[in-house]
């Protein structure tokens, strides 16, 4: 024969523990760690990774600010393309300048639409320098690309009062998509019709 043992606790010792409980949780709390990241001129730096301990925990906004969950003193590292990570014990209000990274400079590639490396490019990528522009007699934007980069074909409007040129790299290949340029200035990305 089995005997069944209840067992009574008082409203008091069940009331202490659960409190116990909640006291050691609550010193494992994180805090929220805000500050600022930046380059060597000053310019505030958008998309750089924060890391907190190995683990990444967020990115800055466009005016280089951050808020991260993080308990007071724990590593943040602070990374972005072409630069030297940083890493720093984390304090209320961070400053963080980075500065180039001399050694991976020149596999980065600043394009239209954000920074990559050159392993990392679909693509081909051609630069022509200001100097360059401005040999030969141009009447038009359009008309400074010809025979300056490989590939690229200018093609005038007929005559037509406002007309534009139409510019193809390396010919027409796509059978579906438009064959213009994708043209990007400030960030934006510009139609080749208007």
């Amino acid at each position: 024969m089995m005997k069944q043992v209840k067992i009574k606790l008082p409203l008091r010792a069940l009331t202490l523990a659960s409190g116990l409980l909640l006291t050691v949780s609550s010193f494992a709390q994180t805090n929220a760690i805000k500050g600022h990241v930046k380059d060597a001129s000053g310019e505030p730096i958008m998309g750089a990774t924060i890391t907190v301990n190995g683990k990444a925990v967020g990115i800055t906004d466009m005016d280089g600010n951050f808020s991260v969950d993080a308990a007071p003193g724990a590593n943040l590292t602070f990374t972005y393309l072409g630069m030297t990570p940083k890493t720093i014990k984390a304090t209320s209000n961070m400053m963080i300048t980075l500065v180039d990274d001399q050694k991976s400079l020149n596999e980065v590639v600043v394009i239209g639409y954000g920074r990559a490396k050159k392993n990392d490019l679909t693509g081909s990528v051609t630069a022509i320098k200001p100097d360059e522009m401005s040999k030969g007699i141009t009447s038009s934007a359009s008309d400074m690309l010809v025979g300056k980069i490989a590939g690229v074909d200018v093609q005038t409007g007929g005559g037509q009062p406002g007309s534009g040129a139409q510019i193809r790299i390396r010919g027409g290949a796509s059978l579906n998509a438009s064959n213009d340029p994708l043209y990007v200035i400030d960030g934006l990305a510009i139609d080749n019709n208007t």
